[in-house]
């Protein structure tokens, strides 16, 4: 599992952010180890001169990262993936529409491995190629994985 580091003047430690997998989400690190969590969504960070600081892990539709927000101020983790990768990143998806369940799981693993490419140092030419053949994989995937379940119930 990636990190990613972010800084945040006045915190101690050094704050890291793993890549969420495919079950669990990101979770933030000081020093290697997990933060302590004030809430359920909230974590108590402990500033320089002592005193403390609240922390959460926001949402970032499209950028597979979530943004780290310290006592109401952004930081960003990663640099920001240009929209058009977003747009292809999400390709997969519609086969939630084409085949339900299956399509759906077909569909998110498409996804979470489009957006690690849309993350990773390739060229952008490169990039855009690998996502459309893992979209057309998961397509292909799909169709057999529908197929053989077709063959199995009878019909």
């Amino acid at each position: 599992m990636r990190e990613h580091e972010v800084r945040v003047p006045g915190i101690v430690g050094r704050l890291t952010v793993s890549e969420p997998g495919i079950v669990r989400g990101s979770r933030l690190l000081i020093d290697g180890t997990p933060a302590k969590k004030a809430s359920w969504a909230k974590y108590e960070l402990t500033r320089t001169d002592g005193s403390s600081a609240q922390a959460r892990l926001l949402p970032s539709l499209g950028q597979f990262l979530p943004t780290l927000e310290v006592d109401g101020t952004k930081y960003p983790i990663g640099p920001k993936i240009p929209a058009g990768y977003v747009a292809i990143a999400f390709l997969p998806l519609v086969l939630i529409f084409v085949g339900g369940a299956l399509g759906g799981a077909v569909g998110a693993t498409g996804w979470v491995l489009n957006h690690r490419v849309a993350r990773s140092g390739l060229s952008g030419p490169l990039k855009v190629l690998v996502m459309i053949a893992i979209t057309g994989t998961a397509a292909g995937v799909f169709m057999v994985l529908a197929s053989l379940f077709h063959r199995a119930i009878g019909r």
